[in-house]
């Protein structure tokens, strides 16, 4: 498998026009260490499916005036049973939804996202099996219920390119998009025959899933760019470390987490002053940290992750393992590394069991306290 993930990633890096197959997000997530973010599209996951979910609610209620101007009483009767049912089903999605949001994880997102393609893929079906039920609706329609009867359809396409406006991944949408592609075949196989489907039925249901196909990706490849961009914030763009307001956040994650081995938390603070090496005949004032920076980044284990802490400083933060951990990498540091002696090098570890912080930042804020000279 992975000399065939190879050739896809460096395909489709060729495709987007990047450089580095490994930054191509499509098939891909961030690092797994880089939970905030992943949070963060939970949440925007959330809140577009609250959104899409009251906005559906009203309009699949109000599209039973368009309805009753086009079909006759009994198929709007039954239309209208299938309109409530949607409607009630999407209600109790927005508040499953509006439930969950604060805490708000990717599995939360997804089982909200498949509840918002389910709802109007049954509704299809159900509207698919009324028509075909009605002796009066079909050939005989008339040219506005011909052009009624298409718009429900092209369902399949509307759900397919609705997925653009969420940040997946190409491989998180291939399950719901072959789902929808399915029911669509289904539904139009009259009696699940497959060789009771016309060339014309085909070549329909080809052209439904290449437009589908097409709009989820171009939206995905824009989402890709706007992934990108809205990570940057969580890594300084200096030295590629995880920034000091997003380690906060990381942190706060965790500090209520119901979990024994979530609530420690250590935080492991290194700094090396300017001045270390002044005389070099360098001027650049940040070598030292950038060093440090790259080399933390290459010792980064699970759940440590290196971080960015201020201008002169750079560190770690560390779920679930003890101050000693942290200790040991900081210490582990060579000296040639910070470019200096090792005297020159200042180093704090604290952790949440012993100092008894009440927030992380008045742990962070312990561990700079006691780097001051006294």
């Amino acid at each position: 498998m992975k000399p065939l993930s190879s050739f896809l990633h460096r395909q489709l890096a060729y495709f987007i026009g990047s450089q580095d197959a490994d930054r191509v997000l499509l098939f891909r997530f961030p690092r797994t260490s880089s939970v905030v973010f992943h949070r963060e599209r939970a949440q925007i996951i959330m809140r577009r499916t609250e959104v899409l979910a009251w906005v559906f609610m009203i309009l699949v209620d109000l599209w039973i005036i368009i309805d009753a101007m086009m079909f006759p009483p009994d198929v709007v009767n039954a239309l209208i049973v299938g309109r409530l049912a949607a409607s009630c089903g999407l209600g109790l999605l927005l508040v499953t939804s509006l439930m969950l949001a604060e805490r708000a994880t990717r599995l939360h997102a997804y089982l909200t996202l498949i509840g918002l393609v389910a709802v109007p893929v049954l509704f299809h079906a159900y509207a698919r099996s009324v028509f075909a039920s009605a002796p009066h609706v079909g050939d005989m329609a008339s040219t506005a219920e011909a052009a009624a009867i298409l718009l429900y359809e092209r369902l399949p396409v509307i759900y397919v390119a609705g997925l653009a406006l969420f940040p997946l991944s190409l491989l998180e949408s291939a399950p719901i998009v072959l789902a929808i592609a399915a029911a669509q075949a289904v539904s139009d196989m009259h009696g699940w025959r497959i060789d009771s489907l016309s060339a014309s039925e085909w070549a329909s249901l080809w052209v439904d899933l290449v437009i589908g196909g097409t709009a989820a990706l171009a939206g995905l490849l824009q989402a890709n760019m706007l992934w990108r961009t809205h990570r940057l914030a969580d890594f300084d763009t200096e030295t590629g470390l995880m920034t000091r307001e997003a380690a906060l956040n990381w942190m706060q994650l965790n500090w209520h987490a119901r979990k024994a081995e979530s609530k420690q938390i250590a935080v492991g603070v290194i700094t090396v002053p300017v001045h270390s090496i002044k005389g070099e005949g360098t001027t650049d004032d940040h070598g030292p940290v950038l060093h440090l920076a790259e080399w933390l980044r290459q010792h980064e284990r699970m759940n440590i992750q290196p971080v960015r802490w201020s201008q002169q400083c750079v560190g770690l933060v560390a779920i679930g393992h003890d101050g000693s951990t942290v200790q040991k990498i900081l210490d582990s540091i060579p000296a040639r590394v910070a470019q200096g002696d090792g005297l020159n090098r200042a180093v704090r570890v604290v952790e949440r069991s012993r100092e008894h912080s009440p927030s992380p930042r008045m742990l962070l804020e312990t561990a700079e306290r006691r780097l001051r000279p006294r």
